[in-house]
């Protein structure tokens, strides 16, 4: 089950539909103290109220998570703190977005890069 946190309705159709296209089971995270121990995989829209911070308690919880951030590009305070927190995979918006079936299908590596 990947669990997913997004600041917004849009964003969190995107990742629903995206997932069920790809037969992916997906749940909203929809609070901070969701169950993150039954989860393959997190993705965290940085602009969601405690989104760092469900990061880290995510990490601390469950350090073989992977998890997947994005933000705007000009949020480099956001992206810079979700590397902080142990993210595996940081990336702007529009590179999430062009990434988004893989991230929820294929197999997650460690990647901090800003770009596409």
């Amino acid at each position: 089950m990947i669990l997913y946190l997004a600041s917004d309705l849009m964003w969190a159709t995107r990742i629903r539909r995206s997932a069920e296209d790809l037969a992916v089971p997906v749940c909203a995270m929809t609070h901070p103290k969701a169950d993150i121990t039954r989860a393959s995989r997190l993705i965290v829209d940085l602009l969601a109220p405690d989104a760092v911070a469900t990061v880290e308690k995510a990490r601390a919880a469950n350090p073989d998570l992977a998890i997947v951030c994005f933000a705007p590009h000009v949020r480099e305070d956001l992206l810079e703190a979700a590397r902080r927190a142990g993210a595996d995979v940081v990336l702007p918006r529009g590179a999430f977005d062009r990434r988004i079936a893989e991230l929820l299908a294929g197999e997650v590596r460690k990647d901090h890069a800003c770009d596409s």
